[in-house]
């Protein structure tokens, strides 16, 4: 049998996948917020009840927090910190004289149960931007120079070691998902030359070790499992009319077909699709709205003015509009401001809860 080099980097891709398995039977988190809101106000993470009230600052770094993610069990928060002023990677005008000054930012990881400092990953030469949680105790970011990304860095919060990952060897095109509980990962590989070059969505299982070929399509970018795993939401390009559309598809994995959902004739935003927590809508969200599709009855929609949207439960939503955070509920189709000034709303719920 051939071996060829896709072969070895998708052996590397199950390798690395299956490195970052979560433990079983570890306690849910200790932190307290399990339940509560989470938000930027202020330069700092900051948390409070579903409704708004008695807010609480999670992070004290005088104003400097960009941007903040809680790990899965919400056992530690990954938040960027200003670090330092560096020229831009746009100069302002065009003959190249006068070049911003922007922020750098270091990574900063703390344990939310006793609320100390675990790291702080400074910058060297590059920009650091936050990724997602991999695992429960480990966390990707990448790093970007003149206008290229350069890597991505893994960060194990046990053994606090950051790892390189080789950009060759990264298991996936656009970035993984997950299920909920972390033991099933979909990601996306590609194949093939020319017209033959095609992407494929791969589901592995964290448990067994078993890796499933689901979709074979010319262009995946993105894609999310239900919350009952027995379905799979992606989107991708498609050639029509002598344009490039994007269209969402679902993938039932019991019977293993597959369904033109939504076309991108019908204006879809850019980024998505996520899933209701009762799987019953689906979501699409761009910079100033959300539109989300009735599973079940594609004509069911609702198209929600803000951005950053989080679900609270199955019909109430987080979103930031203008300068507050907003309350939206699906049944009378309205938004209830809670808290002002502030920004980035998202809803915590530890995994594995009820």
């Amino acid at each position: 049998m051939k071996i060829t080099p896709a072969a070895i980097v998708l052996a590397l891709t199950v390798v690395l996948l299956l490195s970052a398995a979560p433990a079983v039977g570890q306690d849910r988190a200790a932190s307290g917020l399990d339940g509560k809101i989470a938000f930027l106000q202020n330069g700092e993470v900051c948390a409070s009840h579903a409704d708004g009230s008695d807010i609480i600052a999670v992070t004290q770094t005088g104003g400097k927090v960009d941007d903040f993610v809680f790990s899965p069990r919400l056992e530690y928060l990954a938040f960027t910190r200003e670090f330092a002023m560096a020229p831009g990677l746009v100069p302002c005008d065009f003959d190249g004289e006068e070049w911003p000054m922007v922020p750098i930012h270091s990574v900063v990881f703390i344990n939310l149960a006793t609320m100390s400092t675990l790291t702080e990953i400074e910058p060297e030469e590059l920009w650091q931007h936050l990724g997602q949680w991999t695992a429960p105790d480990r966390f990707v970011f990448y790093l970007t120079g003149t206008h290229t990304l350069a890597g991505y860095v893994e960060h194990d919060i046990k053994s606090n070691t950051q790892t390189k990952v080789d950009r060759s060897k990264e298991y996936d095109l656009y970035g993984p998902s997950y299920s909920a509980d972390y033991n099933l990962v979909l990601y996306t590989t590609d194949s093939g030359l020319g017209e033959t070059y095609h992407h494929r969505l791969h589901l592995l299982d964290r448990t067994t070790g078993e890796d499933r070929i689901l979709v074979r399509q010319n262009s995946i970018f993105s894609h999310n499992l239900s919350p009952d795993n027995k379905s799979v939401a992606l989107m991708g390009r498609v050639s029509r009319d002598n344009w490039v559309a994007r269209d969402v598809w679902i993938y039932r994995v019991e019977d293993e077909s597959l369904e033109l959902f939504l076309s991108d004739s019908a204006g879809l935003p850019r980024n998505g699709p996520t899933w209701s927590p009762d799987g019953k809508f689906i979501g699409l969200a761009d910079g100033v709205e959300m539109l989300l599709t009735a599973v079940e009855n594609p004509l069911e929609t609702h198209r929600i003015k803000g951005n950053h949207f989080s679900w609270i439960d199955d019909k109430h939503l987080l979103m930031s509009r203008g300068n507050g955070i907003y309350q939206y509920d699906l049944a009378s189709e309205q938004a209830r401001l809670i808290i002002n000034n502030a920004a980035k709303p998202m809803f915590l719920k530890a995994a594995g809860g009820p």
